[in-house]
């Protein structure tokens, strides 16, 4: 069916979305379940934050790692992650200068018993069109790693401490 100026034209009884726009909300839906998947496998926590800083999306393995709930987190800054003002003084300002902060070592009071000590690494971005700017991240907990390199460093002197008693004990012998 066709108009007065012969452009075709669908029948009522075909209102709806096209074969073309199913297809494309068909892989839109798709790929909306991919990027799903990989936000609840990843153990990294990503986060996306708005121009204020005021967290706007945290990946559910935030939950996983610092048993904070999502929700009690989306809304606020990102300041209140860090256990330190200085810490907290120190991030703001690389972003603001930089627009880019990498591998920034910082504590998180994840509860009043526990803290975590993590790796953050966020960026700016402009806004596209009219969109403000937003910024994107990565947080790591190294608490783990941390603790076995104190510990290794702890062993190393404690080695040392026992090898010089060892010569001290054998040159006393020898005397």
């Amino acid at each position: 069916m066709a108009d007065k100026k012969g452009v075709s034209k669908r029948p009522e009884s075909q209102k709806g979305p096209t074969r073309c726009q199913q297809r494309a909300n068909q892989a839109l839906k798709e790929c909306r379940q991919k990027l799903q998947w990989v936000l609840e496998d990843i153990s990294d926590v990503h986060f996306i934050a708005d121009e204020h800083t005021v967290i706007t999306e945290l990946s559910p393995s935030f939950e996983k790692i610092f048993e904070i709930s999502r929700k009690k987190m989306i809304g606020k800054k990102l300041a209140s992650l860090f256990a330190e003002d200085n810490q907290r003084e120190k991030f703001s300002s690389l972003l603001l200068d930089k627009g880019k902060v990498t591998d920034f070592e910082f504590a998180i009071a994840a509860n009043e018993h526990n803290n975590r000590i993590c790796l953050l690494g966020a960026t700016r971005h402009r806004g596209v069109g009219a969109s403000a700017p937003i910024i994107t991240g990565t947080i790591r907990d190294i608490t783990g790693y941390k603790l076995a390199k104190q510990e290794l460093q702890t062993s190393r002197e404690q080695l040392q401490q026992s090898q010089k008693m060892e010569a001290l004990g054998t040159l006393v012998a020898g005397v």
